[in-house]
């Protein structure tokens, strides 16, 4: 086995997140590399296809990859795969714990928003999304039925992808939101630049939610600037150097996260899809066991909704 080959073998095998980010940066130690991306090690689950990438960065022989949402967390299992969107900032590393509840029952495949990687805009409209993900999905299987899920705000472009997805002539049988409610453009119009930098900034674990609440007033008269100076001193240096952030890489998050924001200001729902009595007591039961992976990174579990919106 190559050099490469070992590494990544002993960090299929210690897959916890914490274990994840550790075994990244020895990685990029042992190889001198400068960072192996956390979501190109997701997206290449064999471990030849990551160590074949690893040399191609060892070797300076990468090339800007075309933009596909599909980041697959477990691939283990003949179930019917499911499909789970991001919520509001746009990642998907809030399910690599999740992802393992299903292993050797089903696939699990996330869906990760454009804009992080060099070249690839940002979704200007929640239709242009929505038709990303549908087309993506039906790329990795091009037949249904189809279960798709999403946590917080993916939850109404999961409800979009499921209904995108049944106009095509697709079965969905199962639809799943959790913790959002049907109607967000109101939320969304709420939200200016310096509350989703401090949602954000919760979210990853930077500040607390009260940090996050009483710093608002202080940091708005301020530039983007100062603002994210003031939270990068709160923020714990064990976590800075976890998540491998740089202020310029928490800045360009925040437009991420503004530009889904944008897409849902005009939302609004309408329609139904996939199945509701089957949606509600499947997802009751998944939620679950979300709630235990969002409890571990201290996260409020609110409410959990699988319905059909009128």
């Amino acid at each position: 086995m190559t050099s490469s080959g070992k590494y990544i073998h002993s960090c299929c095998k210690r897959a916890s997140l914490t274990h994840f980010y550790r075994l990244k940066r020895e990685g990029e130690a042992h190889f001198g590399l400068p960072e192996i991306p956390t979501i190109q090690i997701l997206k290449h689950p064999v471990i030849s296809s990551l160590a074949n990438y690893i040399n191609s960065l060892l070797s300076k022989d990468t090339q800007a990859e075309e933009y596909d949402p599909i980041v697959p967390l477990q691939l283990t299992g003949n179930k019917t795969p499911i499909f789970f969107v991001h919520p509001g900032v746009g990642e998907v590393l809030i399910f690599v714990n999740l992802a393992k509840y299903f292993q050797n029952e089903r696939p699990f495949y996330a869906l990760r928003a454009r804009g992080f990687e060099p070249g690839h805009p940002f979704f200007t409209s929640m239709d242009e999304m929505v038709s990303c993900y549908a087309a993506a999905v039906k790329r990795t299987q091009p037949k249904g039925p189809y279960a798709i899920a999403g946590y917080s705000y993916g939850g109404v472009v999961a409800f979009e992808v499921a209904k995108r997805l049944e106009a095509m002539g697709d079965e969905v049988k199962f639809t799943g939101l959790i913790n959002i409610p049907p109607h967000i453009a109101d939320r969304m119009h709420e939200i200016d630049w310096t509350g989703g930098m401090l949602n954000l900034s919760y979210f990853l674990g930077l500040v607390t939610k009260q940090d996050a609440n009483d710093l608002a007033p202080t940091l708005r008269p301020l530039t983007r600037k100062e603002q994210l100076e003031v939270v990068w001193k709160l923020s714990p240096p064990e976590r800075l150097l976890e998540l491998q952030l740089t202020q310029e890489k928490l800045d360009h998050w925040v437009d991420i996260a503004g530009s889904l924001i944008e897409c849902g200001k005009d939302y609004n729902p309408s329609g139904s899809a996939g199945e509701y009595p089957r949606s509600y007591l499947q997802l009751y039961s998944l939620a679950h066991d979300l709630a235990q992976l969002l409890l571990t990174y201290s996260m409020l579990f609110h409410y959990v909704e699988a319905r059909q919106i009128g």
